[in-house]
């Protein structure tokens, strides 16, 4: 939905690294300063789209359509608003729609908005009455969770039917948060006017006396009076019809890019979450200046923000993105935080604090090792656990995890370790040349990936090799490496060629992500940028890990193996076809001598998978892990009732928080709780069983020494 405040809950990390999707890119070279949006930009915007897109070059009328479809479901996704005769007369028009924008008028898109604006004025008013009465759940009522069954109403009388069921669903979700009925209710109506506002205050132009007054009459509202903002979202459907990941950025976007590729940005060091419409701090940044003020706390709320003390803008109902960009600003500045703190009282603390802004190195998200005695069963093994958040970095950012994995390698030689484990659980991705040259710093020179490409304005797909050209191996001794369907894209890369050269044990989850494309950025002028789908990688083997990922050798429970999660979930999703292996010869991957590393052959996998198995089964964690998979698999239904979100609140929250301590730990919100997670735990157990195998197999001199194509 436009401008969607309750339909998830969105966080958005402005002091470490935000890697919100399973993107990476070929290469960015981004400095924009962003303008408006205007109609006579879209036309241009679409083509360029489709000169360079991998599968898409024209407009068809198969795409039209599906444009539109995506348009429908981005501004009404739970189908309160739009009327079922709505949808149907925007669908008939799509032609008309799209020989407009051709000629650079967009009457048809007016009229699109308009009737949504309108919908969305007729049923707020609705709600504002029906709120104005005595509120009373009504535990009878039902509501509609699969997308699969919901249809749009087909009278005003069935969309207010509707519009109670939503809004007794979500009352109740946020009654779960506040546990105070009156208080639940004012936030849910105080969201639904604001995004009224938003949603009613937009015209094609507006000239700057008129934008002026658009904002003062909505009380300076982020969001609202931005004429640009609904070409944008159009722009948004557009590029999401064509594929999954491609998507049009403002410079927002761009700003989240270039943190999360540097590592480092200018603001207070703290890591904000949105929650029912609050501004929640989750977590402070050792060394910002939020950390070293001393005055803020972990669950604060942030009510209102300004750059004087005098001056603070309310921000409940406000989206996050905007919230940020307000506290953001060059370091040496002033920003002014209005903070409400829970007390043992109930009541809330009311207070203001001067934050003087400054910059942030992210060390938390730079690649690090720790070192673990694990118990064999005549040694004890000293194993190494290097954990990598993102493939930061690359040629245009001085930050590399590459450079930063090899200097742990180095260090890690020194310390004499037996085995390592690689944790890429949960890492989405990042930049291309960094996971090729990751990859290459566990074997000497090879083939580490293909990617497909079609030019700009050519139909021929044309195939680049990416190769290691880094002869020294940094690391030759056992090699596991952990991954989850989280782990995505560039993570996909290196987890795929270690495999395919059987250079590592690959263990966790049931398989990878599955994003096997690649996305290139291109500025468009001042208004933006494209992030585009220019191709599909392949690895070693000729497998695209497209929509299918890489799979483990070695599988263990995780809340993860859901087949909700995963590429081909998605809209739109590429499909993929394999071709022909492109490995290096063995004398070029696996060296001789010094520098050898044994091949983790089959025989090998299976009595590791043997180990590993009889460990899960006695491991109480694990057990608890497949006892809650199967109650979220029982409790998958396409509707719910008030009274089932009603019931038993304290234990939904406690289960909710005990599966985000367990499972959602990707970026090391508490080291201890890392450690413990039984998937770092089981991975080191293999790891130190794989380098107890190899040792023995190494002094019992086995034929197959050298490196095997079986």
């Amino acid at each position: 939905m436009f401008f969607n405040f309750f339909q998830k809950k969105e966080q958005l990390f402005f002091s470490i690294l935000k890697t919100s999707l399973f993107f990476f890119f070929s290469f960015v070279s981004l400095f924009v300063q962003s303008l408006e949006i205007t109609c006579r930009d879209i036309h241009k915007i679409q083509q360029e789209f489709l000169n360079q897109h991998i599968v898409h070059k024209k407009l068809t009328d198969e795409l039209k359509k599906r444009v539109i479809n995506q348009l429908i479901n981005d501004l009404d996704g739970e189908k309160i608003y739009f009327l079922e005769s709505d949808v149907n007369n925007i669908k008939k028009s799509y032609k008309r729609i799209f020989n407009e924008i051709k000629q650079k008028r967009c009457i048809g898109l007016y009229t699109i908005y308009t009737v949504y604006q309108k919908r969305v004025k007729e049923l707020t008013n609705f709600a504002e009455k029906y709120l104005a009465q005595v509120f009373q759940f009504n535990k009878s009522l039902t509501y509609v969770l699969d997308d699969e069954i919901n249809t749009h109403p087909k009278s005003i009388t069935e969309a207010k039917n509707k519009m109670i069921s939503y809004i007794q669903y979500h009352i109740a979700n946020i009654f779960l948060f506040e546990k105070e009925l009156p208080k639940s209710v004012q936030q849910f109506l105080f969201i639904l006017q604001q995004f009224n506002k938003q949603v009613t205050s937009w015209k094609p132009v507006l000239n700057s006396k008129e934008l002026r007054e658009c904002r003062k009459k909505n009380n300076y509202a982020l969001k609202t009076c931005k004429p640009g903002s609904w070409f944008s979202n159009y722009l948004n459907s557009y590029s999401k019809s064509l594929d999954s990941h491609s998507s049009f950025m403002d410079a927002k976007d761009i700003e989240e890019f270039r943190i999360s590729m540097n590592l480092e940005l200018e603001g207070i060091g703290a890591t904000l979450s949105s929650k029912f419409g609050y501004t929640v701090v989750e977590k402070l940044i050792a060394g910002g200046a939020a950390e070293r003020s001393k005055k803020i706390q972990v669950k604060d709320k942030i009510l209102a923000v300004g750059q004087t003390s005098t001056n603070l803008i309310d921000i409940f109902g406000e989206n996050i993105e905007d919230v940020v960009s307000l506290i953001r600003g060059p370091k040496g500045t002033l920003v002014y935080l209005k903070i409400s703190r829970p007390q043992k009282n109930k009541k809330n603390k009311i207070f203001t604090v001067k934050l003087t802004r400054s910059h942030i190195d992210l060390k938390e998200e730079e690649a690090s090792i720790s070192y673990h005695n694990i118990k064999g069963k005549n040694k004890n093994y000293k194993v190494g656990l290097i954990h990598v958040p993102s493939f930061y970095g690359s040629n245009f950012f001085s930050k590399s995890v590459s450079r930063d994995v090899k200097k742990l390698l180095q260090e890690a030689d020194e310390e004499n370790i037996e085995a390592l484990v690689l944790d890429l659980s949960s890492n989405r991705g990042g930049s291309l040349d960094e996971a090729i040259y990751l990859s290459g710093l566990f074997f000497s020179k090879g083939n580490v990936v293909k990617q497909s490409e079609r030019r700009s304005g050519d139909s021929k797909i044309r195939f680049h090799l990416f190769k290691d050209r880094d002869e020294k191996i940094f690391y030759n001794k056992a090699l596991v490496v952990l991954v989850n369907r989280l782990s995505a894209s560039a993570s996909e890369i290196v987890s795929g060629a270690l495999q395919d050269y059987k250079r590592a044990v690959i263990v966790g989850g049931n398989h990878t992500f599955g994003k096997g494309s690649v996305q290139s950025v291109q500025p468009i002028g001042k208004i933006g940028a494209l992030k585009t789908t220019i191709g599909l990688y392949f690895i070693p083997s000729g497998r695209s890990t497209q929509k299918i990922g890489v799979t483990s050798d070695i599988i263990f429970p995780s809340l993860f193996n859901l087949d909700t999660i995963g590429e081909k979930n998605l809209d739109h999703v590429l499909n993929y076809k394999n071709i022909k292996s492109f490995k290096s010869e063995p004398d070029e991957i696996f060296k001789m001598g010094k520098n050898n590393w044994q091949a983790v052959d089959y025989t090998l996998i299976q009595r590791l998978k043997k180990l590993s198995e009889n460990r899960v089964k006695q491991n109480p964690k694990f057990k608890d892990i497949q006892k809650k998979m199967k109650d979220l698999q029982e409790k998958e239904r396409k509707t719910i009732q008030i009274a089932e979100i009603l019931k038993d609140e304290n234990k939904i929250l406690k289960e909710e928080s005990e599966t985000k301590e367990d499972e959602i730990i990707g970026l090391k919100k508490d080291k201890k709780k890392y450690f413990t997670r039984p998937d770092i735990q089981e991975a080191l157990q293999i790891a130190k069983d794989l380098a107890m195998l190899q040792k023995i197999k190494s002094t019992r001199n086995y034929k197959n020494n050298h490196f095997s194509w079986h």
